[in-house]
C-alpha cells in the first residue's frame, strides 16, 4: 500500500452502524474531518472493518474496531510489521488443494475428544482459562445489573415492579 498512512483505530460505541454512519465516524478524526474523500472497504478483518480513505492530502488506512474487539489483542509489533510489508501474500489454506491431499480422517466421539484434550496441556489450560474468564465476566455482569436495578428502583419503583 504505497503512500498510504495508517490512522489510529477509531472506536465505535455499542450499536453503532458502520456503513450508515461512515462519514460521521471519519469526521471524528482530525486528519479526515470535513474533507472531501473517497472510501473503499478493504478485505479482511474478523471483528474490525478496514477502509482506504483518500483525500486531497493523501491516502490513509482506517481501522474501525467492531463490537467486542477490545477483547482481542494483536501485538503492536505485528501490526507495524504488517503495515510495512509489501508483496504477494500466498494462500496457505485452500479447500480445493485440501480435497486432493491424503489427509488422515479421524472420528472424534466424546471419549476420543476427552483423551486428545487430556494429552494437550495447552488445550486444557486455555479451556480452563476461558471458562474461568467467562464465569468472572458473568459475575461482573450480574453485579452491574443488580447495581443498575437498585438505581432504577431508587428513582422510580414502578419502573421495575413486576405487577
Amino acid at each position: 500500500m504505497d503512500g498510504i498512512t495508517r490512522l489510529e483505530s477509531i472506536p465505535l460505541t455499542a450499536g453503532e452502524v458502520v456503513r450508515a454512519d461512515i462519514d460521521a465516524i471519519f469526521d471524528r478524526t482530525a486528519t479526515l474531518a470535513s474533507r472531501p474523500r473517497t472510501v473503499r472497504e478493504l478485505p479482511g478483518g474478523l471483528t474490525n472493518r478496514n477502509y482506504q480513505v483518500t483525500t486531497t492530502q493523501g491516502s490513509y488506512v482506517a481501522r474501525i474496531a467492531g463490537t467486542g474487539s477490545d477483547l482481542l489483542t494483536i501485538s503492536p509489533h505485528l501490526i507495524t510489521e504488517l503495515a510495512t510489508t509489501e508483496g504477494d501474500l500466498p494462500r496457505k489454506l485452500d479447500p480445493e488443494k485440501a480435497k486432493t491431499m491424503e489427509i488422515e480422517k479421524i472420528t472424534v466421539d466424546k471419549a476420543t475428544f476427552d483423551k486428545m484434550h487430556a494429552a494437550d496441556r495447552m488445550a486444557h489450560d486455555k479451556l480452563k482459562e476461558g471458562i474461568e474468564g467467562f464465569s468472572k465476566a458473568l459475575e461482573n455482569l450480574e453485579l452491574l445489573l443488580a447495581k443498575r436495578l437498585t438505581e432504577l428502583e431508587a428513582r422510580d419503583p414502578k419502573l421495575v415492579s413486576a405487577d
